[in-house]
C-alpha cells in the first residue's frame, strides 16, 4: 500500500453515511463522507501509457494509452480504514495483510491526507 499526500482539496458535494465501526468492540457508528464523480469531474485522474515493440529494429510499435479517474472517494478516520490495526502489522510481505482490512478491494487504493488550513 502507498500512503501519500493529496495535493488538492476534494471537490463537489458529498453524502454522509453512518456505517458500523470497523474497530472490534466499538459500537458507535462512524460517519464516512462519500463523494461520487464522473470521468469529467474526478479530482483524481490517472493515465496509463504503454509502448509495445514487436521487432528488434523498433519499426513496429503498439501504443496503449488510457485515461481514467476515480469514480468515488470515501473519507474516514484511519482506524475505520484499518479496523484499528496498526499500519506495520497489516503491511506484511507481498501485501497479503491488506486483505484483512475492512475496506480492501483489488480495484481500490488508499490515500492518507490532511486538510489544508
Amino acid at each position: 500500500m502507498t500512503t501519500c499526500t493529496l495535493g488538492t482539496a476534494l471537490t463537489g458535494s458529498f453524502t454522509v453515511q453512518k456505517v458500523a465501526n470497523a474497530v472490534p468492540y466499538k459500537k458507535k457508528l462512524v460517519e464516512v463522507q462519500a463523494y461520487q464523480y464522473t470521468p469529467d469531474t474526478s479530482p483524481l485522474t490517472f493515465r496509463n501509457y504503454l509502448t509495445l515493440l514487436t521487432d528488434k529494429e523498433f519499426k513496429h510499435e503498439i501504443i496503449l494509452d488510457s485515461k481514467f479517474g476515480a469514480s468515488g472517494v470515501q473519507v474516514m478516520p484511519r482506524k475505520q480504514l484499518t479496523g484499528g490495526a496498526e499500519w506495520q502489522t497489516i503491511n506484511s510481505v507481498y501485501g497479503e495483510g491488506l486483505k484483512w482490512m475492512p475496506y480492501y478491494r483489488p480495484d481500490a487504493f488508499f490515500v492518507s491526507y490532511s486538510r489544508q488550513q
